[in-house]
């Protein structure tokens, strides 16, 4: 496949939010860091991350 053709089908993400939280948002969950993302057909996804190096 060409690299052209991969990048259009591709998935862009803009992040909306991100910060520290309580994992998954739940009560008893550990402090992580998060990021809201949303794709190119306005799907929101969000990540989380143990640490940042």
């Amino acid at each position: 496949m060409k690299r052209e053709n991969r990048l259009k089908d591709a998935n862009v993400y803009k992040i909306v939010d991100f910060g520290q939280a309580n994992y998954q948002f739940q009560i008893n969950g550990k402090q992580s860091i998060f990021a809201k993302l949303i794709d190119n057909n306005c799907s929101e996804k969000t990540m989380w991350l143990k640490q940042i190096n």
